[in-house]
């Protein structure tokens, strides 16, 4: 989650595995309780938002919220957007946070996770892998070979 916006209007991105969506909070559909709780949260934190669907003077698929709900608070703040993860060694570290902040890499794994479980994938793995389940059977019939060119020496 993402937010900007000052006074009495605040608009947050909320993110999930099937894409980003605008969230308009407005002080007076709220409640000053509410949008209060809603100003304290931070990038990260896992939210609830119900409201109506429309769409801003700017043409952005928006959500009008009527009632919002913290679900979730974020331990540890995410790194900011914009310099996002530029350590290597950091981003091998802390994956999850790289998997968070970086679109292209989270692509990336969903796309390898989908190739690998794909039916002609695992079909292909199993039966190499049924082929090197019994090296007993090559060992033997190696041994048999060299008794064999052992004996043609002789």
């Amino acid at each position: 989650m993402s937010k900007r916006g000052k006074g009495k209007v605040s608009f947050l991105d909320l993110h999930d595995k099937t894409g980003k969506i605008q969230i308009f909070a407005k002080f007076d559909d709220l409640g000053a309780e509410e949008y209060g709780f809603l100003k304290k949260w931070d990038i990260g934190d896992i939210a609830e938002v119900k409201g109506f669907v429309f769409k801003t003077q700017m043409g952005e698929i928006s959500i009008h919220a009527k009632a919002v709900r913290l679900l979730s608070k974020s331990l540890k703040p995410l790194p900011e957007k914009y310099h996002g993860l530029t350590n290597t060694d950091m981003r091998y570290r802390q994956r999850y946070v790289d998997l968070i902040m970086n679109p292209e890499v989270r692509d990336t794994f969903v796309k390898r996770s989908q190739i690998i479980s794909s039916a002609s994938v695992r079909h292909a793995l199993q039966r190499a892998r049924r082929g090197l389940q019994a090296p007993h059977f090559a060992r033997a019939v190696s041994q048999k070979t060299d008794r064999r060119r052992l004996g043609a020496r002789l």
